[in-house]
């Protein structure tokens, strides 16, 4: 069976690019959770609060940006082995993102600095391919 991290896929980089950010910026806003994709609870007001994890954060994220559809299970297994660099959101051992961001040590903190070098990874993949494609013309 082939790996995750192996599998390649179609998205732009700029528009996974997009996708980590929005959904970086849903954790930040809303908050994160663990166990479930959307965690809601209620504030000291009464008022609706929404926690995504990690994939839940993608999912809403994609639902936004393709506000035409629901994402599918395919699109969030794509999201979670092409968009993300798998590798980022692991530690010694390969695993799922779910698994990942569910590790009872997991903080908040581990998962924006996830997000962070997920997203530089692909900026700087952004701008080698440029590079490359202005050294061509």
């Amino acid at each position: 069976m082939e790996s995750r991290s192996s599998i390649t896929t179609n998205i732009p980089p700029e528009q996974s690019l997009e996708l980590l950010q929005h959904a970086k910026t849903l954790l930040i806003s809303h908050g994160w959770t663990q166990g479930q994709f959307m965690k809601t609870t209620k504030d000291w007001r009464g008022n609706t609060i929404k926690r995504y994890c990690i994939i839940g954060a993608l999912c809403v994220a994609f639902e936004q940006m393709n506000a035409s559809r629901i994402p599918s299970n395919l699109d969030v297994f794509i999201l979670t082995s092409s968009s993300l660099p798998v590798k980022t959101f692991t530690d010694k051992f390969e695993t799922t993102i779910d698994n990942w961001n569910d590790d009872p040590s997991r903080t908040f903190q581990d998962v924006m600095d996830a997000f962070d070098n997920a997203i530089l990874e692909i900026k700087e993949s952004i701008a080698t391919n440029n590079s490359i494609d202005e050294e061509i013309q």
